[in-house]
């Protein structure tokens, strides 16, 4: 993955070298896209020597930790090869009320 590019929004030195990367949104849960992306940068920064040994997600109201497990990476291999090729988008949501609170409403393919 090293033609990864991206800005992760904050690097902790505190104790341990430890990602944030902040939402401007609530949520209850680590949004699935929002977790790819933190784990993406988690490989970035790794990429570029940074010993990142946490990272979180800050949402307005809750803060989640993001793990690094081995078949998360493998699956954000083949989402970004899936990216790439455009082979497989992903299926509309069923519950179209769900756009108006989703971050990435403007980019939506549907």
């Amino acid at each position: 993955m090293s033609d990864l590019k991206g800005k992760f929004d904050y690097l902790s030195t505190k104790d341990k070298l430890t990602l944030i990367e902040l939402k401007k949104a609530k949520a209850g849960k680590i949004w699935k896209n929002d977790e790819y992306q933190a784990i993406a940068y988690i490989c970035l920064a790794r990429n570029k020597g940074l010993n990142v040994n946490r990272a979180f997600i800050k949402y307005q109201n809750k803060q989640f930790r993001v793990r690094l497990a081995k078949n998360k990476e493998e699956e954000l291999k083949k989402i970004l090869d899936d990216m790439k090729n455009q082979s497989n988008l992903p299926q509309r949501c069923s519950n179209i009320r769900k756009c108006n609170g989703c971050n990435l409403k403007q980019y939506c393919w549907i």
